[in-house]
């Protein structure tokens, strides 16, 4: 007996260790049998070190600084600086926006412009002004919520003058607290003759008081003009600028550029590193038939960077949304530089795109954040 709990008590004590490791490992490897994430976690612990490094050596040419209670905040986790790796990235990707003037900026920069363009134009037009910002500075789906909702309240406002219950909004609506975060949805129900009021009732022996928008009518104020300008008046469009570059080889040509094209930040290190592991886990699973054939769930980016470099050694770069096609990328080269042959493109070391893949996205052929492709004569591939 005395036997049998001393192993009970060595057991628990094994399985509260923790978990282990290989010896080839020495312990510092990834829990993932996957030699690729392996790989990649080690190109991110080198990553991290050089960033480490770095802010070693910008330091030491400072004075020292005493720590306080609030300097925990100071040391930011990498997690956190993973997430303002994306901001670099962004100030790469340019828009062009004819609305506003003739410039490439980032979409940053865009967005500055927009408001201003916005606010200036609510001298003149307050309606159109707001469901420009509506359409302008707010994602599609949120748009499309908004358009939905305020057409009903200008419809019923149009088709019931005289019915009261039209005129109030109750502020505590869920769908009315969702309009409200909405960027330029207040300001429309505001230029349209709603105002905020206090209401005040007795609930159940209860005196209490909410807010509701209350309509009033304006005399100088179209409402099927307004119902009509939620449907023309169109948000100022943003159209993706190629950013193109040509490089020739030779003397200042390839060898001085800055290859900052070929760099993953540690943001899409973190991210590819996280999607291995977790298929490796997912891998380890017993799963139904069903189950194995789910789609995989990929790190989503909406913009990426290609290079095709061309048989005589010339490299075009270019900037397009992972949404885009490879057969895009193909017509885009074409109406650059005369190619007077077939071709299919190869990624290295040895992936040729078949015509039906190019007819795929950049996202669905995992050619992002930035990659290189050669392109192959069909005469030279056949031979």
């Amino acid at each position: 007996m005395k036997k049998f709990v001393e192993e009970k008590k060595r057991q628990l004590k094994f399985k509260l260790a923790g978990p282990g490791h290989r010896l080839a490992s020495d312990g510092a490897g990834s829990s993932s049998d996957d030699p690729n994430s392996a790989s990649l976690n080690a190109a991110l612990q080198r990553s991290e070190k050089q960033q480490s490094d770095q802010s070693k050596g910008s330091s030491s040419k400072q004075p020292k600084k005493i720590p306080t209670e609030s300097s925990s905040a100071a040391t930011t986790s990498l997690e956190e600086q993973g997430e303002k790796d994306p901001q670099q990235i962004s100030n790469r990707i340019f828009f062009t926006c004819p609305e506003l003037d003739d410039g490439v900026y980032p979409m940053k920069v865009w967005m500055e412009k927009a408001r201003s363009y916005i606010q200036d134009k609510k001298t003149t037009d307050r309606v159109e002004a707001a469901i420009l910002a509506i359409k302008t500075l707010n994602p599609e789906n949120e748009v499309q919520f908004a358009m939905k909702v305020l057409q009903k309240y200008v419809a019923n406002l149009i088709n019931h003058p005289d019915e009261e219950k039209y005129k109030v909004i109750r502020l505590g609506n869920p769908n009315i607290q969702k309009l409200m975060s909405i960027n330029g949805a207040v300001d429309f129900l505001l230029a349209i003759g709603f105002d905020y009021k206090n209401v005040s009732f007795d609930d159940e022996n209860e005196h209490k008081e909410e807010t509701y928008f209350v309509h009033i009518t304006r005399e100088d104020l179209d409402l099927n003009s307004v119902l009509g300008s939620l449907e023309s008046v169109k948000g100022l469009s943003f159209v993706l600028d190629r950013n193109v570059k040509i490089f020739v080889p030779g003397a200042g040509g390839l060898d001085e550029e800055p290859d900052e094209f070929y760099e993953w930040t540690v943001y899409d290190m973190k991210k590819e590193s996280k999607y291995r592991k977790n298929e490796s886990e997912r891998n380890k699973e017993l799963r139904t038939r069903k189950m194995r054939g789910e789609p995989k769930i990929k790190p989503q980016a909406e913009y990426t960077f290609i290079r095709v470099r061309l048989p005589e050694g010339t490299i075009l770069q270019a900037t397009f949304a992972t949404s885009e096609k490879l057969v895009d990328l193909r017509e885009f080269l074409i109406s650059k530089i005369p190619l007077d042959y077939n071709f299919v493109f190869v990624l290295l070391p040895a992936k040729n795109f078949e015509e039906s893949e190019e007819y795929k996205s950049f996202l669905e052929l995992d050619l992002y954040p930035s990659v290189t492709l050669m392109i192959k004569s069909c005469s030279e591939q056949e031979s």
